[in-house]
């Protein structure tokens, strides 16, 4: 991921949230994890100031995944089980093999024994919650867009244009925000989001996609300048968020150098 540009993280992180969203309901993904572990301070702010996503990683590895038998597994495991308990740990496992799912069986019963909890991480931290805007997979979802709100700056335009049979005039406004939406006199709207997927690291990765709905706009506009007005308003659309995406790239930019 730190090999990445700033348009190809975000491109990352939205597709993959896009397909979380539009195949759970709505729901927006609240965590992610780097493949191999490879994040910087760069990209995990892109992931959290863009998306709201939180990055997680282990702070234990287990190396399963190089292992042809299960006794390395198991001490790599139980290793840790005199180390102090807080603030705990997260363990890189994976399930690749009979042997690497073997090796944590084996394990279990001994970290349990040695008084250590097992839980999820989504109980281990935050509020209990799996997504951003939903308790689980069957709560109730709050409507929202898988950007992260308030992190985009307003713009707006107003433009006019006259026929030549007489005055016609069309106007409109179009503001972004980083929640995702996009309003304008047409009422078109813009959202995207994200999904996680895995790797023979144990790791998950990230994308993201944008998709447009236009509704009836409630601005008077002539037959004859329909279509040309429709244009104008999407190159404003799409003007105002690359200001936006630009502004807030610099502002990070300047964050991190200082």
């Amino acid at each position: 991921m730190t090999t990445l540009s700033n348009l190809d993280l975000v491109a990352q992180f939205g597709w993959t949230m896009q397909i979380i969203y539009d195949s759970t309901g709505g729901r927006v993904p609240k965590y992610w994890r780097p493949p191999y572990g490879d994040t910087d301070m760069r990209v995990r702010a892109i992931a959290k100031e863009i998306f709201g996503l939180t990055t997680v990683v282990w702070n234990h590895d287990s190396a399963d995944w190089a292992q042809t038998a299960t006794p390395p597994i198991e001490t790599a495991l139980t290793g840790f089980l005199a180390s102090p308990k807080h603030p705990g740990l997260i363990i890189l496992e994976h399930e690749l093999t009979n042997i690497t799912v073997s090796g944590f069986i084996e394990a279990y019963p001994l970290i349990q024994q040695n008084g250590w909890n097992f839980q999820s991480l989504i109980k281990a931290s935050g509020n209990g919650a799996t997504y951003q805007n939903a308790q689980s997979d069957t709560g109730a979802v709050t409507p929202m867009s898988i950007l992260a709100s308030g992190n985009f700056v307003p713009v707006s335009s107003t433009t006019s244009s006259s026929s030549s049979s007489g005055s016609s005039s069309t106007s409109s406004s179009s503001s972004t925000s980083m929640s995702g939406s996009t309003s304008t006199s047409s009422s078109s709207s813009t959202s995207s989001s994200s999904s996680t997927s895995s790797s023979p690291s144990g790791s998950s990765t990230s994308a993201s996609a944008t998709t447009t709905s236009t509704s009836p706009s409630t601005t008077p506009t002539t037959q004859t300048s329909g279509a040309q007005s429709l244009s104008v308003q999407n190159q404003r659309i799409f003007g105002a968020q690359s200001l936006s995406i630009g502004i807030f790239f610099i502002t990070l930019a300047v964050s991190l150098s200082s």
